[in-house]
Parts: C-alpha cells; sequence; structure tokens
C-alpha cells in the first residue's frame, strides 16, 4: 500500500468552491479510480484556507496513473486558474 498527500493552498473567498470541486471529485475518484482505497479531505484548523487531500493506493502503479485521470487534469486547470494561490504540492509515502 502506498499513501499520497496533496497539499493546497486556496485563495481567500473561494474555499467554498474548492470544497465543492475537491468533494465532487473525491467521489467519482472513489467510483472509479483504480488501485484507490481511500481518500480524505482536510481542512487546516489554523489556516481555513489550506487544505489536504490523503490518498491510500494499492499500489504505487496504481497511485502514478492517478495523475492520468482527465477530471483530475480538469480540476488541476480550474484550481490553478480560479481558486489556488499555488500550484499543489504531492508527497508519496512508502
Amino acid at each position: 500500500m502506498v499513501s499520497a498527500v496533496i497539499s493546497f493552498k486556496v485563495k481567500r473567498g473561494r474555499e467554498k468552491d474548492f470544497e465543492d470541486k475537491a468533494l465532487a471529485i473525491a467521489n467519482i475518484m472513489r467510483k472509479s479510480a483504480k488501485g484507490l482505497i481511500d481518500i480524505q479531505i482536510y481542512e487546516n484548523i489554523e489556516d481555513p484556507s489550506s487544505y489536504l487531500i490523503y490518498m491510500e493506493w494499492d499500489s504505487l502503479t496504481s497511485l502514478m496513473e492517478f495523475p492520468y485521470y482527465s477530471y483530475f487534469k480538469d480540476i488541476m486547470v480550474y484550481g490553478e486558474r480560479e481558486v489556488l494561490n499555488k500550484s499543489p504540492k504531492m508527497k508519496i509515502l512508502g
């Protein structure tokens, strides 16, 4: 099993937009992302415009295929243009 954590810094006032889109994508992924075991979205209590998405995958191969899903690409382009202060950062944990 492999885990990944993606950190997001959202523009002030756009938190609800981010949450709605992230939840929608998480629900799609739960149904169709091959190898995904779990996905959770967390808001930083100390900084409400910072979020983490935590994912567990059955293998590194499944995780590495994940960014290529078209729905994820679409949300990342939208996020970087409209909602995020900077590009998300991903860390892989073994």
